[in-house]
């Protein structure tokens, strides 16, 4: 018999639109360690394309840009994430903090009582 996990994720929606969500703020991380959006895609696996993408989805649903593109010049892209950028990561990384403590509470709420069958619940 399988066991039963808990398990959850947190994203930001506005506009009904994903805004943010733990990818996201990791690309914005890397972008604000790197300087750039090419370095940044490649350090988390993600095709240039779609990391631009992305960025433009998260500062055009954003009240101010989270992102600018300091140059466009040939051979180099440099960004860097703006003030409120860096408080998106902020917020978002505290609110991840919250959920993971949310899990681990009902995960040990779940380990207080037996499975249907006589299993415990994993976490």
């Amino acid at each position: 018999m399988e066991e039963v996990r808990l398990d959850g994720a947190i994203w930001l929606l506005k506009s009904g639109l994903l805004f943010l969500d733990g990818d996201r703020i990791r690309l914005l991380e890397e972008i604000q360690a790197l300087g750039s959006i090419t370095k940044a895609a490649k350090a988390i696996g993600l095709s240039y394309k779609s990391a631009w993408t992305r960025i433009n989805t998260i500062n055009a649903l954003a009240d101010q840009p989270l992102t600018e593109v300091l140059s466009r010049g040939k051979g180099w892209d440099g960004a860097i994430v703006t003030l409120h950028g860096e408080m998106a990561i902020r917020l978002f990384r505290a609110l991840q903090e919250e959920h993971r403590r949310l899990l681990e509470n009902m995960r040990k709420r779940l380990d207080d009582t037996r499975a249907p069958g006589g299993g415990s619940y994993s976490t």
